[in-house]
């Protein structure tokens, strides 16, 4: 320091000592075996960061293993087949929900309705006519076993119509 910096009363360092940040359990800090701000991080007193790549790794795989797992799940209340379609037997059940699941290998068209006292989810992919465009949600099916003739009983008397499907 030069002898006019000193006789200034004004005079204030350039760069002054700061303190430095410490976050607990990423070392030096006092919470999991740091010493405190000045003596930094010791290799044997952090169990946190030793643990933490065991973290990430557990968390990754999870995450992949959720992802992947369902594209090959099917639903065990979904008719898909249209034979099997053919052959079910509506008695004025009521379609609860109407959604599409559209990607660019496949197309597949849900209706759920209430089939025999518990709800069926039907996938309408395979089905060559506008059916499924036809259909609202709250609209009630009637259908013979062994036949593709839907009668759909809308809440407005005037939308009451027979649609047939086509496989």
């Amino acid at each position: 320091m030069s002898q006019n910096q000193q006789d200034n009363p004004y005079y204030r360092p350039v760069h002054r000592e700061r303190k430095k940040m410490s976050i607990p359990g990423f070392g030096g800090g006092k919470m999991f075996g740091g010493k405190g701000d000045n003596e930094g991080r010791k290799d044997n007193g952090d169990i946190w960061m030793k643990f933490m790549p065991l973290i990430v790794l557990i968390f990754a795989a999870y995450a992949m293993y959720d992802t992947f797992s369902a594209f090959n799940k099917k639903d065990k209340n979904t008719v898909d087949e249209p034979k099997a379609i053919q052959a079910m037997e509506w008695k004025h059940e009521k379609v609860y929900k109407k959604f599409a699941d559209i990607t660019p290998r496949s197309k597949h068209y849900y209706l759920v309705i209430s089939y025999e006292g518990a709800s069926k989810t039907i996938d309408f992919g395979q089905e060559k006519s506008e059916f499924w465009d036809q259909i609202d949600t709250y609209n009630f099916l009637t259908k013979a076993p062994g036949s593709l003739s839907v009668s759909v009983d809308a809440y407005d008397n005037s939308r009451d119509r027979v649609l047939t499907m086509k496989f």
